[in-house]
């Protein structure tokens, strides 16, 4: 008989930071008054195992890809990316102690150059936590530590800084005309307690929205938001603590709600210390059917760990990431609930475009790193 293992995170507290009680307290009680209900058929039970016998996803490699040293090198394990309609690849580093380039390659591999450059002048940027394309086929730089969207063409002229009245995060979605959400934890008094803003192409904040049982706490994990755009006027919005998925209409209306018991339930005997599965990344394709992208604990994830306990008595992570979270890939038919069909990834993977995933992977040495991309096609 196979044991399944429930993980559960325990959040931390939602008590309100010290000087901010009052506007949160305010928030509150105007939001738990309009707080969102949405009719019973428009909320699923997603299933934790496929109920498809038959559909199956097939992952096969499309490409690898970056430098060994010198100006095609990938910076860190903890690098992300896109591919844009002219086919080339967007990617940059996150949590890098210096600023590093958002490096360009090619349909096949081979390493353009930089978007861009380094600075805080036009068309430079620092901390990038995101890269998007626009309807306009215009890429779109964010960072994480000035709160503007830096735009450049197609073949990489820089156009115009558009600034924000709020800051990007790595988690943001582009509407079909041009609009933007984006999952903040905004500190402003028209913001704070909702996890999801509508950004217009100036760069005002249009709405403010995504809170479902009133205000949430600013500086908790109740806040954080995985989001994927749905047709032209909704959003997909999930916690990577808790498989609650809902899609919200960007007018603030709450429509749709997925959920279950459990992120991911892994067989095999529970280990509290190993790492609790997270949504990490959502995305909804041409057909409608939603695709989680939800971390779990590689075999190898013990190895990873020093020796040294951290302040909480925690082991840190001091090998690869690669080699400490492999990733979940679901397809869900939104309309009904049913899991149809799921597939493991022996790697960190993200969405990177439609019917793409890419991960960062060792390539040898300590230091090696390449991008690698693949194709995934749902059949049933």
């Amino acid at each position: 008989m196979t044991v399944m293992t429930r993980h559960v995170l325990r959040l931390p507290s939602t008590k309100p930071l010290i000087g901010l009680g009052v506007i949160a307290a305010s928030v509150a009680s105007t939001l738990a008054a309009v707080a969102p209900r949405i009719q019973e058929e428009n909320q699923h039970s997603v299933s934790l195992e496929p109920v498809c016998a038959h559909c199956e996803i097939s992952v096969e490699e499309v490409i690898e890809f970056g430098d060994i040293g010198g100006a095609g090198a990938i910076d860190d394990e903890n690098s992300f990316g896109i591919r844009a309609p002219n086919g080339r690849y967007y990617i940059h580093s996150f949590g890098q102690q210096f600023p590093t380039p958002v490096k360009v390659f090619g349909e096949s591999g081979e390493f353009i150059g930089p978007l861009g450059g380094l600075g805080q002048g036009p068309g430079e940027f620092q901390t990038v936590v995101a890269i998007r394309t626009l309807p306009s086929r215009e890429i779109a730089v964010f960072e994480a530590t000035r709160p503007q969207m830096t735009v450049f063409s197609s073949t990489h002229e820089f156009i115009k800084t558009v600034s924000w009245r709020i800051l990007p995060r790595h988690t943001l979605g582009v509407f079909p005309d041009g609009t933007i959400v984006v999952a903040s934890d905004s500190r402003l008094p028209d913001q704070i307690g909702y996890p999801l803003h509508l950004v217009g192409r100036d760069g005002s904040v249009l709405r403010s929205f995504g809170s479902r049982d009133g205000a949430l706490y600013p500086g908790s994990g109740s806040m954080e938001r995985r989001i994927a755009i749905s047709g032209d006027d909704h959003v997909w919005a999930a916690s990577p603590w808790e498989f609650r998925i809902e899609r919200w209409n960007r007018d603030g209306s709450l429509d749709k709600v997925l959920r279950r018991p459990v992120i991911y339930a892994e067989g095999g005997e529970e280990d509290d210390s190993a790492p609790a599965p997270s949504v990490v990344a959502l995305h909804q394709d041409v057909d409608g059917l939603l695709w989680i992208y939800i971390l779990v604990a590689d075999p190898r994830w013990r190895d990873q760990l020093g020796d040294a306990l951290g302040a909480h008595g925690e082991r840190p992570l001091v090998g690869s990431r690669h080699l400490y979270r492999d990733t979940i890939i679901e397809v869900v038919d939104p309309e009904t609930g049913d899991l149809l069909a799921r597939t493991r990834m022996d790697a960190r993977a993200f969405p990177v475009a439609e019917k793409l995933a890419g991960a960062t992977v060792p390539a040898g040495e300590q230091y090696d790193i390449r991008y690698k991309v693949w194709s995934l096609e749902f059949q049933r």
